[in-house]
């Protein structure tokens, strides 16, 4: 399921391979924490 807010993270993560790596390297929860920090 991809919602708007991890659409955001993922379109980050193309330019920054750090935060890629850490999206999907991490469990759900702090996914979350990325996406706030991405949105922002």
């Amino acid at each position: 399921m991809i919602d708007a807010l991890t659409e955001v993270v993922l379109a980050s993560g193309l330019q920054r391979p750090d935060l890629r790596a850490y999206i999907f390297f991490t469990p759900p929860e702090a996914s979350m924490t990325a996406d706030v920090a991405a949105a922002s």
